[in-house]
């Protein structure tokens, strides 16, 4: 049943981008723990933990974060955009880009991970990896820790209790492998 959930909404999210994912586009975010799927659909800063047989078992949610999205938002994100295609293809990516809707807010978050604690990291929306991005970290029983900020170009792949390993991008886009240490304040 979580397994056929999660399918469900990554399925969902592909069909509704098939000619290209609109900026600031809200999709469904989906992580495992143990036999739980946590899977939230970037809305608002609220994800749900599922059972294996579909029942909710707990919303975690945080309601005081500022999601409206302005003119000079979708602007900035159509520029740098453009910036990264080739020379030849970037008129006809902001004639696509200006044509899409825009939706009136930014999605709440973009990825759902599970630290080797059983804690639920929920990251900032970012749409490239050269953008600061903020997690938002929960206990294993939903409530808010607090937020952790990660290094510019830096991607998460695998936290633990006093760490984080991911994928840093010097200036030239060449990955490298990056363990950062992790201080909790008391």
């Amino acid at each position: 049943m979580v397994r056929r959930a999660g399918l469900e909404a990554i399925r969902a999210t592909h069909a509704r981008h098939r000619g290209g994912a609109p900026l600031f586009a809200h999709n469904s975010s989906v992580a495992i723990r143990g036999a739980e799927l946590i899977l939230g659909d970037q809305t608002d800063l609220e994800v749900a933990v599922y059972s294996t047989t579909g029942a909710v078992r707990r919303v975690i949610r945080v309601l005081d974060r500022d999601l409206q999205l302005t003119d000079r938002d979708a602007a900035g994100a159509i520029d740098l955009t453009v910036a990264r295609e080739s020379p030849d293809r970037q008129i006809a990516t902001r004639a696509r880009l200006v044509a899409m809707d825009t939706p009136a807010t930014r999605p709440a978050y973009g990825s759902i991970l599970v630290d080797r604690l059983g804690n639920i990291w929920v990251g900032g929306y970012t749409r490239y990896p050269a953008v600061r991005r903020e997690w938002t970290v929960f206990s294993d029983d939903g409530r808010l820790l607090g937020d952790v900020e990660m290094p510019d170009r830096f991607a998460v792949l695998e936290v633990a209790d006093t760490w984080v390993l991911g994928v840093w991008r010097d200036e030239w886009d060449v990955e490298h492998v990056r363990l950062y240490g992790l201080e909790k304040l008391k």
